[in-house]
């Protein structure tokens, strides 16, 4: 089979895997009611900006992912569809990313086997439903370790140097999301060293 014919097969796949993707997180997104922490997560999103960042300085997690819940509810609404729509695309760029870095790494089809497992994990599918940051945190996490292989195995001192700019802006926001983030920086400075 030609390399070309490989590459437009892989790419249908690769639509598909993220179609399905797509419609498990989809299924009956909504239709359970919010649990506290969720319920917390929108009110915390309802409050002005500096009312949200006042509250979140003395809770246990960051106000990251509140902020940016803030502003998709001023664009979506607020109802339990639209506020979980919001940690469903996290999960959905999940799965494009766990292609990207796995193909990066180990191959093309070991991405696709990613991409695959990540879209039919249980554990990802239910959170790509709940009002809660763990989809945005994954995400970040994932994007920033794919710019760390890159940066490492980049030669061009300019474009490594944007590569690592990319690694430290989606580790800050990461960090900025929750808190457990620190133990992927803590990794990457490990595997980077």
């Amino acid at each position: 089979m030609s390399r070309n014919l490989k590459t437009h097969r892989r790419a249908w796949i690769l639509a598909a895997i993220v179609l399905l993707a797509f419609g498990l997180r989809l299924h009956r997104l909504g239709s359970e009611s919010l649990w506290y922490d969720e319920t917390v997560s929108v009110h915390l999103a309802g409050k002005s900006v500096p009312d949200l960042v006042a509250h979140t300085a003395g809770d246990i997690h960051p106000p990251g992912y509140y902020l940016l819940l803030h502003v998709w509810t001023r664009l979506a609404g607020s109802s339990d569809f639209a506020v979980a729509f919001l940690s469903l695309f996290f999960g959905v760029l999940l799965v494009a990313l766990a292609y990207w870095l796995g193909a990066r790494v180990f191959g093309a089809n070991a991405g696709v086997l990613a991409a695959f497992l990540v879209a039919i994990s249980p554990y990802n599918v239910w959170y790509s439903q709940e009002v809660r940051m763990y989809t945005l945190l994954v995400t970040l996490t994932l994007c920033s370790s794919y710019l760390l292989w890159l940066a490492l195995e980049d030669a061009n001192t300019v474009s490594r140097r944007w590569k690592w700019a990319g690694v430290t802006v989606t580790l800050i926001l990461a960090l900025y999301t929750h808190y457990f983030a620190v133990f992927i920086l803590v990794f990457q400075i490990v595997y980077t060293l």
